[in-house]
């Protein structure tokens, strides 16, 4: 695949939703295999119509959405035309009040 034609990556940065009221995003997934890229983990699945990469997983310690995604396909959940519901929200962090942390939650 062309880097022209790679689609964009969803910027988890867009969404500010806190937990008493969290972002929900609808997805229907293109290729239910994660693929590796340099920085992190992704599936490739439109949101709003539009091709785009999900990361998973960066490199860090952050693995809710990841661990929660590969939960569904090892039940056999997520194929190709598989709608899921990723909810997301940001919470203080309990280490560091000063910073937040994000918190995923996939509903099917």
């Amino acid at each position: 695949m062309s880097e022209s034609s790679f689609p964009p990556f969803l910027k988890w940065g867009t969404y500010k939703g806190r937990e008493g009221n969290p972002d929900i995003i609808t997805v229907e997934i293109i290729d239910p295999e994660p693929f590796p890229t340099q920085y992190d983990w992704n599936v490739l699945a439109k949101v709003d119509m539009v091709n785009m990469n999900i990361p998973l997983k960066a490199k860090s310690t952050n693995k809710i959405l990841y661990n929660a995604y590969n939960k569904l396909l090892r039940e056999n959940k997520v194929k190709v035309g598989t709608f899921l519901k990723i909810k997301t929200w940001l919470r203080k962090s309990t280490k560091n009040p000063e910073n937040d942390l994000r918190d995923f939650k996939i509903d099917t």
